[in-house]
């Protein structure tokens, strides 16, 4: 089973659903400026100069976190925002809970970031634009990005004080793509894979060969363009002309009705967000369920391993 292998994983003994009590209370540095954009750079946001910010960092352990964040920043292990079979946790009053005890309020610029991972923080940017958050911002290059630029990191655990969120909260499924409507649409809409190369040819299911009676392999007809290649060495986002040339030479078209998917939702989230919030794709949207739900409901003729036509880097 595929969640047989995260067992072993050390999760952060404090759980961001835990108790307002048990958490940990150092105000941000930051402020928001009165406009709002999706990508911020690291001398950008440590210019910000007033309180209504909030960073938050997200990662399946806090590892790296407790070694080293950005001052007043807070974690969030990504499993906590998922149930024990890995499907998202969609509880509008426990996520409402989470934000006010993280200091977040309606008007808070919330600016997401990662030490390892992009796709743990565009997992977590459409979350909280599907729960309707709008004031959000992706950190560009993430924490390690920060510490490149030689801007100042802490190790002490940030406190924060519970503020009211101030306005209603509900997930919507504006930019989700579930099981039965990604069924009823496979002939209409273009799929992205954006897995790895060995996840999308079936040689692996998520890291390792599939065992136990796993289907590995991809959605049949999918396009497959690894969200990897969306950032350059450094894991910073590529030009926006650069993506959409490895876009296009992938077959994708911007107008039509895209579903990016990966093994858990969380790759294809960070790609949900290039597409849509970095390039302006209308239509949209994620498949949360991606690997791990259609591998164990798809018929065996919805699945399929292809070979793979490379994608040349612009020049």
């Amino acid at each position: 089973m595929e969640g047989a292998r995260f067992r072993g994983a050390h999760w952060p003994a404090m759980s961001i659903f835990a108790p307002a009590e048990s958490q940990p209370v150092t105000r941000s540095i930051f402020r928001p400026q009165t406009e709002t954009h999706s990508v911020i750079e690291a001398r950008q946001l440590q210019s910000l100069r007033e309180e209504n910010v909030r960073v938050i960092e997200t990662d399946v352990t806090a590892t790296n976190f407790l070694a080293c964040h950005i001052p007043g920043a807070l974690f969030w292990p990504i499993p906590d925002l998922l149930h024990p079979d890995f499907s998202l946790r969609r509880d509008a009053t426990a996520f409402r809970e989470l934000l006010e005890r993280s200091g977040i309020n309606e008007q808070t610029l919330v600016v997401v970031s990662y030490s390892r991972e992009p796709g743990t923080a565009g997992f977590l940017f459409w979350i909280l634009r599907s729960f309707g958050h709008t004031r959000l911002a992706f950190l560009n290059g993430g924490t390690a990005h920060w510490r490149a630029q030689g801007l100042p990191v802490s190790s002490m655990p940030s406190v924060v004080e519970p503020t009211p969120y101030g306005a209603p909260l509900e997930w919507s499924s504006q930019f989700e793509a579930k099981f039965e409507q990604l069924s009823a649409s496979l002939s209409s809409a273009q799929l992205l894979d954006v897995r790895s190369e060995a996840e999308f040819r079936g040689e692996v299911f998520l890291t390792e060969p599939p065992q136990n009676g796993e289907r590995a392999g991809c959605i049949r007809g999918a396009n497959w363009l690894a969200h990897t290649q969306f950032l350059d060495e450094n894991c910073v986002l590529k030009p926006k002309e650069e993506i959409a040339k490895l876009l296009a030479q992938a077959g994708l078209n911007a107008e039509q009705k895209t579903i990016s998917y990966c093994a858990m939702g969380a790759r294809s989230a960070f790609v949900w967000f290039v597409l849509h919030e970095v390039l302006g794709w209308p239509n949209m949207a994620n498949y949360a369920g991606s690997w791990l739900e259609w591998s164990r409901r798809a018929a065996d003729e919805w699945i399929e391993r292809p070979e793979i036509m490379e994608v040349e880097t612009p020049r």
